[in-house]
């Protein structure tokens, strides 16, 4: 594109009709439509969008979407887009566009509008590849290699790399009861592992000068249930994981700060998160926030139609410039789902609606995404865009979601839709955004039930990973703009 204009209106209330009558007037009777009576220089993009939206007489409250009009010969008619994009996604689409460069802040995080330039993400067929596992998969990226961890019959973690070419042979790493997961931190890799024969979690660092180090550190945490591993663009790294208890229970979810390259001795902080689940987890970092996914309780107030199966979501900002005094905060995680007043709660789900209550403009209820009840979830973030996988609740294949909202807060205490001194009003936090629509990713990507999944970036793709149906071999599926 050549030029781009920028129109953006605040919403004044009663001025807003004054300024758009005016535009409608002066500029877009005379700008004409794009084509033959556009008045503009060809590849000239104009935008016109408002700073917030409105669905209360009284206060600006409710899922915050934004009307925003695209004018340019570049827009392709009919175009129907399934990620979200806010004013950050804006912004970082002017600098993609003039190579200017970010701000290295919220819009550095950001998606951008690609399909002004006709890319848009898809999936490659489904594809066997020489690795296979009797319990998780996880994978990771580092010096532009895949890197992959299985587990063998013996309950020795494995691992392999991939070039994007060739995979190497299975090495061993050493035992495991199963539970495991990896990341990427910059500088290496770090492996999460439960210990063989015990609830105890370990910790290994992986260099490609040393290869995996000799011996793993004790976290000083333990799990009898589920982990989930996510690093931090400048380093470091955060882990989630479920408590102990018995079999099949609500297990307490915390989480626990760690420095990359890990030393011992590791002296562990872990933060309770006032969450529980009996299913699994799954995290990424989307610029300084933290999103953590999680199965829905039986016991979070809102829950009892969806039987345990719609996914919840709660936030972990790490900036202060994301946080507004009194409202939002950095280093908590989001409050938890609460059945005292406000009846809201902070009960975030996965869905194209957070919540509702019930004002004209918004159809109610919220609109949750249900998965399969022993189902895999997993996510990655990849050029601004977390995309989320699970299994729905039917069976069947892979269905896919994405979250993609740079510089979201964090609540500092329960949000509601209506006034309340107990809670926090609840712009800019999760109460306000949703996820993109669900995709059914088809019959190629058919997994075994309870088959375990993951998902890594690598040289700008994504990679995922899953057991097929009725072959149980592993099959990777790569997936790009």
């Amino acid at each position: 594109m050549k030029y781009i204009f920028n129109l953006f209106i605040m919403n004044m209330l009663s001025f807003v009709d004054h300024y758009y009558c005016i535009l409608e007037k002066d500029f877009f009777a005379k700008l004409g439509q794009p084509g033959s009576d556009w008045t503009l220089p060809s590849q000239t993009l104009v935008v016109l969008t408002f700073d917030e939206s409105d669905f209360e007489d009284t206060a600006y409250a409710g899922p915050n979407r934004i009307y925003t009009v695209l004018l340019g010969d570049m827009v392709e008619p009919g175009t129907c887009e399934s990620e979200p994009y806010n004013h950050y996604s804006l912004i970082r689409t002017i600098e993609e566009n003039f190579a200017l460069g970010t701000l290295a802040k919220n819009d550095a995080s950001s998606n951008w509008f690609r399909f002004l330039w006709k890319e848009r993400f898809s999936w490659d067929p489904p594809e066997s590849i020489p690795a296979a596992s009797q319990g998780g998969i996880a994978s990771a990226s580092c010096d532009g290699s895949l890197f992959l961890i299985t587990l063998d019959i013996s309950s020795q973690l494995l691992w392999q790399s991939y070039d994007g070419q060739i995979w190497s042979q299975p090495a061993k790493i050493g035992p495991s009861a199963g539970v495991f997961a990896l990341a990427s931190t910059g500088n290496g890799l770090l492996l999460v592992y439960q210990a063989n024969g015990s609830q105890d979690l370990l910790a290994l660092n992986w260099t490609s000068k040393n290869g995996w180090a000799e011996e793993p550190i004790a976290l000083g945490v333990k799990t009898d249930g589920n982990i989930a591993l996510a690093a931090f663009p400048r380093g470091g790294a955060i882990l989630a994981y479920t408590g102990t208890g018995s079999a099949g229970s609500e297990l307490p979810i915390s989480s626990l700060l760690i420095e990359t390259p890990i030393q011992a001795p590791f002296k562990p902080s872990p933060k309770s998160l006032g969450r529980s689940t009996s299913g699994d987890l799954a995290i990424s970092t989307l610029g300084s926030t933290v999103y953590l996914v999680y199965r829905g309780s039986q016991g979070d107030p809102q829950n009892d139609s969806f039987t345990g199966s719609q996914m919840l979501v709660a936030s972990f900002e790490t900036a202060n410039f994301n946080t507004v005094a009194n409202s939002t905060v950095a280093n908590k995680w989001s409050p938890p789902p609460s059945k005292s007043p406000p009846p809201a709660g902070s009960l975030y789900v996965v869905g194209e609606v957070s919540q509702s209550d019930g004002h004209a403009d918004f159809p109610p209820p919220a609109n949750p995404t249900l998965i399969a009840p022993d189902s895999a979830i997993v996510m990655a973030q990849l050029d601004g865009c977390i995309r989320l996988m699970a299994s729905p609740i039917d069976g069947g294949a892979l269905i896919s979601e994405t979250f993609s909202l740079s510089g979201v807060m964090t609540a500092g205490s329960p949000t509601a839709l209506k006034r309340d001194p107990r809670s926090s009003f609840g712009w800019g936090t999760l109460m306000e955004v949703g996820w993109g629509p669900v995709e059914n990713l088809g019959s190629a990507f058919q997994p075994e039930p309870q088959s375990p999944m993951a998902l890594a970036v690598c040289e700008s793709k994504l990679y995922v990973f899953f057991v097929a149906e009725g072959s149980g071999k592993i099959q990777m599926a790569v997936g790009r703009y």
